[in-house]
């Protein structure tokens, strides 16, 4: 259910409706006082167990500057509303969890990414270690002979 302060505000207003012949102008009135929009949602739970048309009959009767179909009208566009709000929440829930999804596999990858820098590092050590030792053995293999050690 709706708050008070949430719904009560507007003017009356035209909205079409189509008939069989054509098409006709209704103006209900959706101009709702803090103490009727007070009343309507007390009503609303008294008469929770009868069916739609009862229940704005009942509730009509209840407002003195209420009719029938001003009753239906809110208690609709105060469904559809609710309604929407519902289908916001769920979607700001999606987005939540899919946001934390991402995050969580974005994470996942830098940690990744991090070892695999650290690995590449590591290489890049042994590499530069395994190309002096290289450097070395072939100083060796290149190392000539003094000529007088030849002769003794």
């Amino acid at each position: 259910m709706i708050s008070n302060t949430e719904f009560v505000e507007g003017d009356n207003t035209t909205i079409a409706m189509n008939s069989n012949e054509s098409s006709q102008m209704i103006e209900y009135s959706v101009e709702w006082s803090y103490d009727e929009q007070k009343l309507l949602e007390e009503s609303l739970v008294m008469y929770a167990g009868e069916d739609f048309f009862a229940k704005c009959l009942h509730i009509a009767a209840r407002l003195r500057n209420k009719t029938t179909r001003d009753v239906a009208f809110r208690l609709t566009l105060m469904k559809k509303y609710n309604d929407e709000k519902m289908r916001i929440s769920q979607l700001k829930e999606q987005t939540s969890v899919a946001l934390r999804e991402a995050n969580e596999l974005i994470n996942y990858h830098r940690c990744e990414i991090n070892r695999w820098v650290q690995l590449a590092n590591e290489q890049a050590y042994v590499l530069k270690q395994l190309e002096a030792q290289e450097a070395m053995f072939q100083d060796n293999i290149n190392f000539q002979v003094p000529p007088n050690i030849v002769d003794i």
